[in-house]
């Protein structure tokens, strides 16, 4: 997964026509803490299981030893934010804080709360706004 991340010059001119307030990527997801480290914007993890073992972080982070080096890193950033789909009572015991996410089955009631949701810009806004809190502390 790690060499995938070689692969983010592909997304730098996304990133710089578009100019995200935010980087959001998966947990092996590696061109994201990199980006973000490269572009100084807040990244922000969405993990979609109940997290992966620490050793596959430990081996991207070995495989990317150059990569990191020319961005002066020492280790792979970590998030400024982890959102998580994982209930907390079943959530690895040495994993940190996180902003949870509820699974919310498919419904009317579902369909009109979606509909009565911000827009994306302002949940974007909101996700900026919790991170710029977050580190600034």
């Amino acid at each position: 997964m790690a060499r995938l991340a070689l692969g983010m010059e592909g997304l730098v001119p996304l990133v710089e026509s578009w100019r995200p307030d935010v980087i959001v990527g998966g947990s092996l997801s590696y061109a994201a803490p990199l980006l973000a480290h490269r572009y100084g914007l807040p990244w922000v993890r969405h993990a979609l299981n109940m997290g992966e073992p620490v050793i596959i972080d430990l081996a991207a982070a070995a495989e990317l030893v150059p990569e990191m080096d020319e961005m002066g890193l020492s280790a792979l950033p970590a998030p400024d934010m982890d959102i998580e789909l994982c209930p907390p009572s079943v959530r690895r015991p040495d994993a940190g804080p996180a902003q949870f996410m509820r699974y919310a089955a498919r419904t009317r009631e579902l369909a009109a709360e979606i509909a009565s949701l911000p827009t994306p810009h302002e949940v974007t806004q909101a996700i900026v706004d919790m991170v710029r809190g977050r580190t600034a502390a």
